[in-house]
């Protein structure tokens, strides 16, 4: 779970309801969301220049004590930082009801974000936990419980596109087969 926090300046406006948006209250609520229901906060500052304090949300948000605002001075700066936040907050990992019971026969199909369908095989068929750093398709991670499969290479930015289109429902379906004999 993603959440953006665009600021085009540092809190400390009164509300309608008087409430002073003090720093402490949003590094706590950051704090809050983060710890106590798993959500990532991703603070895009629309200033001149960097600040300390929305730094310091980023970090807290985040749970990265090296994370910072990003900067968007520019409508095409402000694009590419919120694409950059979907695409970055899209899990292509997805858990199996069963595992296959030929896993090289399998294949996945991912729909991408101009709608086509595009279908991709295994890279490997024993397990692994991080995708190789070339190849395009899947791999799975059957020590996990449930077992996954994770999308590697252009099956994932085919995920993140059709996330990011606005005209396209993101869809991956997986096809068992059987192996002759």
């Amino acid at each position: 779970k993603s959440m953006i926090l665009i600021m085009d300046g540092e809190p400390g406006c009164t509300d309608n309801m008087g409430d002073n948006n003090d720093p402490n209250t949003v590094l706590a609520d950051l704090n809050a969301a983060r710890t106590g229901s798993d959500i990532t906060t991703y603070v895009v500052a629309v200033l001149p220049s960097a600040s300390t304090i929305l730094d310091n949300f980023a970090k807290v948000g985040s749970g990265d004590a090296a994370a910072t605002a990003t900067l968007a001075t520019n409508q095409t700066e402000l694009q590419n930082t919120l694409d950059g936040i979907v695409r970055d907050s899209v899990d292509c990992s997805f858990e199996l009801s069963v595992d296959p019971p030929f896993p090289q026969s399998v294949s996945i199909d991912v729909v991408d974000g101009l709608g086509a369908t595009q279908t991709y095989i295994p890279l490997s068929t024993s397990t692994m936990t991080d995708c190789p750093a070339s190849g395009d398709g899947f791999i799975y991670d059957f020590a996990a419980t449930p077992s996954t499969i994770t999308l590697c290479g252009q099956a994932c930015t085919d995920l993140e596109d059709a996330v990011l289109s606005v005209s396209v429902t993101p869809d991956v379906g997986a096809e068992y087969f059987c192996t002759a004999g």
